[in-house]
């Protein structure tokens, strides 16, 4: 998916994750209105209650890192 950011945020990025260690290596990506970035969705958060976060989605970048719970309404699909 390609979107277009309409709005500022800052988001952590896991950037690598090992299990054994249980350790995650991570960094802030801020993305501004006008950046344009590609993502594949992996699936929507759930919420603490167990339900579906349907405001919010995980995804994951080119390079393999992976973001969790990036609001949709800092975006929109570029077509």
């Amino acid at each position: 998916m390609r979107v277009i950011f309409v709005e500022s945020c800052e988001v952590e990025v896991i950037n690598s994750f090992d299990e054994a260690l249980d350790d995650a290596e991570s960094s802030t990506e801020i993305f501004n209105p006008g950046d344009i970035i590609e993502f594949d969705i992996l699936d929507p958060p759930t919420r603490f209650d167990g339900a579906e976060d349907t405001m919010n989605i995980n995804v994951q970048f080119p390079d393999g890192s992976v973001c969790f719970g990036m609001s949709r309404e800092w975006f929109n699909e570029l077509t």
